[in-house]
């Protein structure tokens, strides 16, 4: 068999998230763009805050951001703050940085947080990342409070919060030619985690987000970039915050350091703990609590999501529910996704429902354990002497169900360490002796990362005894001996040299020898590094060159060969590298498989002209999916259902909501796909153009824009084009289809604005021509007045719409509209009040119109009245509060409050 995959990369930096820079299989949302009723008057200037005088404020950061009364937060933003006030430190976070694309809202990932330090006080309230002693990493919302002294090397701090996640540190075997999906356990906490990877001997590393590795937190799930590529011999660590879901859950902690002389303290006591009585996601019914306080800890009360109605989609039928039609049922059942063969019914796209298979041959569930209520308590102390021996002394108590005193004689558990770590001379010791108690649990993990590959077993960390021996009499020559013991059953011998730049070693784990040996050596401008590794029937070989033509162009050559009893593997990777680019290209090879890959990176800026691009190719394993849309209450839904066509039609204050269900086939995909963005601009001339394009198995997409302005003291002329097409087959039942063009020019002369648009657009659903449509749009607006600024507006609307659904209609709409916009100005805050008036006016040539296309555009008279309050805050940031009420025929009112913001800096 024979698969060819070539990854060329050309590395892109654009302001916007771009739609080719997603893992479309899990891509969960839509960005929706939203901007102010008119144009600000006056755009917040650039301002480099990075050289500021000291004792001021430095504000870095760039994004736009808005909330929704009705959506939530929306698009990013990533703003920082640092500095002093009047001897006061501030330091603030509004950031949006965890997720690299728009595929989670900005609610869901983001982190506001504002801390605050004088010379003896620090505090911290909102979104905090606590690294706390002992390794203890924690993310909260609360606050914090702390006092130490001058030189902060001793002090207390304490903190109150809700808690967002739990620990949980979960370990995958690479598979070979795998970059994605890896899935962890539940949505996870943007921004807690932490990737490691490695392979043989080398110790884990701890990559990028984005450039390594990219993450849906939302489903949990991990993509790798062909930075690095994934094989059987790669080990995938992750430690991560994972989303509470169950109960509402406290959290409290203080901790303190007493440095006195050569003595240091440290000590931390901390407590998580669910409210029992305020579960999330689900409600207890009374015998539900009797079963759990009689089971004590090992109770498994099991819980199943459905609720008696008599609008309901399923009736229950022995000890399964079956699908009987919408609104046909006894029972509204929700369905959980547990992964492939543990779960009982799958999701049926024919039946656009649930389908009972069996226990052990679906991938949902609508039953669960109900998750126990715990209460965590942690303390540690530790007392280090003269820098050279530290002793630890923790301890926990954990009651795993809050709801039953039975099986609380466990509880508790103690744990210890001693740690010796000294050097003399050209010799030096260390000494590191752990022991736990079975009962004793910690809030990060016990053993430390990689720990299972290290000792070669499964087993959880009981007691451990490790001593090491480094011996330095010269520069050129090192050596390290090493013993420990795991658990009194395991035991772990190691020897390294390193003469001059060569390294020779092993490792014995009991019966298990690990045998290695390299060199690394730079000259003036050339690398040269290479190992080998044996471990059981594996052989291992890693090289490395590189050379330096000058400060910033290279080139090198790496690669590795592995072997076993079943398999061979070969890569060879070339790398070359200068100012505006960068180029990789590369191959693997496993038996008959090969693999191609490779990198190019571009950023190029002179005199104007700018040049950005990306071009890549790769290959990951997708799972089918399909959509389902669900009706919620009145008003709380997205689309709403036309009984007609039988479809769902996008609209805001509807009655449904559209969610994504995973089918049980998983499929190769190889995805091809590039952005490029080149420009031109002058003091008066601005030429840009961008195109991004995406092919993988099932879905492409592919979006040409150009833009043009040329503006003056009294004239200001800009031209759009665009192209978006988008074929989408990843559903179960065919494709669905959209094509978009348009071309726009929008004039400024003086007081006199005006836009002149043509769009066509088409969506086809399956085998059927959803709709067509073609518009010819034009409007004009004029400043009566420039102080205040009165502006009314004229425009008028001409489209052709059909659709297969309606063979014999030809419908066409007239719409012509009027409006006006007054806005005040106040310089004194740098902002305005403006109050709009929009009238629009539809007509259509036929008399008995299809809801399908009036759904959105009412016949007659459409009154949209909106106010919009903005003011500035320094040089760089404009506030914006926005309403909007829209009033159409025999409709209600559609009310929405929106606060937004631009801030440049």
């Amino acid at each position: 068999m024979e698969l060819g995959l070539l990854y060329i990369s050309l590395i892109v930096t654009i302001s916007e998230s771009a739609a080719f820079d997603l893992d479309s299989a899990y891509y969960t949302y839509e960005p929706l763009p939203f901007d102010t009723v008119a144009p600000v008057t006056e755009e917040p200037r650039a301002l480099d805050t990075i050289g500021s005088e000291p004792g001021k404020l430095r504000i870095s950061g760039a994004k736009d951001f808005s909330f929704d009364v009705k959506q939530g937060f929306d698009q990013g933003l990533n703003v920082d703050i640092t500095g002093e006030v009047e001897g006061v430190g501030i330091e603030g976070n509004l950031s949006d940085k965890a997720t690299p694309s728009s595929t989670v809202r900005i609610s869901e990932v983001e982190r506001v947080s504002l801390r605050a330090f004088t010379k003896n006080f620090s505090g911290g309230i909102g979104n905090l990342t606590l690294d706390l002693p002992f390794g203890i990493r924690d993310e909260i919302q609360g606050g914090e409070i702390g006092i130490h002294t001058a030189d902060r090397k001793s002090g207390v701090n304490a903190a109150y919060a809700t808690n967002r996640g739990t620990y949980t540190r979960t370990q995958f075997p690479g598979e070979e030619g795998k970059q994605s999906p890896y899935f962890l356990e539940g949505p996870v906490i943007a921004g807690s985690e932490r990737v490691y990877l490695t392979q043989g001997i080398a110790r884990p590393v701890v990559l990028n987000r984005e450039t390594d590795y990219n993450i849906d937190y939302e489903s949990g799930i991990i993509s790798f970039t062909n930075n690095n590529i994934i094989t059987t011999r790669t080990r995938i660590e992750v430690e991560y915050q994972r989303a509470i879901e169950d109960y509402l859950n406290t959290y409290r902690q203080a901790n303190g350091i007493l440095n006195a002389g050569p003595i240091k303290i440290r000590g931390l006591y901390r407590i998580s703990s669910d409210e029992r009585n305020n579960p999330l996601t689900f409600t207890l019914n009374p015998a539900e609590r009797e079963s759990l306080s009689m089971a004590g800890d090992s109770a498994s009360v099991l819980h199943t999501y459905a609720d008696t109605s008599s609008e309901g989609n399923y009736v229950l039928e022995d000890d399964h529910f079956v699908y009987v039609g919408q609104g046909n049922g006894t029972h509204n059942v929700n369905f959980f996704y547990v992964g492939e063969g543990n779960g009982d019914y799958i999701y049926d796209p024919m039946l656009s429902a649930f389908s009972y298979q069996g226990a052990g041959f679906g991938n949902y569930t609508p039953t669960k354990t109900i998750p126990l209520p715990r209460r965590e308590e942690f303390y540690g102390l530790s007392t280090e002497f003269y820098k050279t021996l530290t002793l630890f002394v923790y301890g926990s108590r954990v009651d795993r169900n809050t709801f039953s005193s039975i099986d609380d004689q466990d509880n508790s558990g103690l744990g210890y360490r001693a740690l010796l770590d000294r050097s003399i001379g050209f010799a030096s010791i260390k000494c590191d002796y752990i022991k736990y108690e079975d009962e004793f649990i910690s809030p990060s993990g016990r053993e430390e990362v990689d720990y299972r590959h290290i000792w070669n077993t499964t087993e959880p960390m009981d007691e451990l005894a490790d001593f090491s021996i480094g011996l330095a009499p010269t520069d050129y020559f090192r050596l390290n001996v090493g013993y420990g013991f795991l658990n009194r059953q395991y035991r772990r011998r190691s020897l390294t040299i390193e003469p001059f730049f060569f390294l020779l070693g092993f490792e014995g784990i009991d019966s298990l020898t690990r045998y290695f040996a390299g060199f690394t050596k730079n000259w003036t401008r050339l690398t040269l590094a290479g190992r080998y590794e044996k471990y059981g029937e594996v052989h291992m070989v890693n090289y490395r060159t590189q050379y330096m033509f000058g400060k910033t162009t290279s080139i090198g050559l790496n690669g590795s060969y592995d072997k076993d009893s079943l398999s061979t593997g070969v890569m060879n990777t070339l790398r070359f590298s200068t100012t505006p680019l960068t180029l990789t290209i590369g191959h693997r090879s496993v038996n008959d498989t090969n693999f191609y890959f490779g990198n190019a990176a571009i950023r190029y800026t002179r005199k104007g002209l700018s040049l950005f691009g990306d071009l890549q190719q790769t290959q990951r394993y997708s799972q089918r999916r399909d959509d389902a849309y669900i009706k919620v209450d009145e008003g709380q839904g997205d689309y709403v259902y036309d009984p007609v066509t039988g479809t769902y039609i996008r609209k805001e204050n509807g009655d449904y909501i559209r969610k994504i269900f995973l089918l049980p086939d998983f499929i190769r995909v190889i995805t091809r796909n590039y952005g490029f963005e080149i420009g031109y601009a002058t003091t008066s001339f601005d030429a840009n153009g961008r195109f991004y394009y995406v092919d993988e198995r099932d879905f492409r997409s592919h979006t040409e824009d150009f833009s043009l302005n040329v503006n003056s003291a009294g004239y200001d002329v800009t031209m759009n084009l665009r192209q978006n097409i988008q074929d989408d087959a990843r559903y179960a039942l065919g494709m669905n289809s959209i094509v978009e063009r348009s071309a726009a020019l929008v004039p400024s002369i003086d007081a006199f604005a005006g836009r002149i648009e043509i769009r066509n657009a088409t969506e086809t659903v399956g085998e059927y021509e959803k709709e067509r449509r073609s518009t010819y749009r034009a409007e004009i607006s004029y400043d009566v007045l420039r102080q205040p600024i009165v502006r009314p507006k004229a425009g008028y609307a001409y489209s052709m719409m059909r659709s297969q659904y309606f063979a014999e209609l030809d419908v066409r709409q007239h719409a012509p509209k009027t409006g006006i916009l007054v806005s005040v100005p106040f310089k004194r805050i740098r902002g305005k009040i403006e109050a709009t008036a929009d009238f629009t006016y539809r007509i259509y040539n036929i008399e008995e119109i299809p809801f399908f296309f009036t759904a959105n555009e009412a016949r007659g008279l459409t009154t949209i009245l909106g106010a919009n309050t903005s003011f500035g805050v320094g040089a760089n940031t404009v506030f914006n509060l926005i309403y909007r009420v829209e009033f159409r025929k025999n409709e209600r009112p559609n009310q929405n409050f929106r606060l937004q913001s631009r801030i440049r800096f």
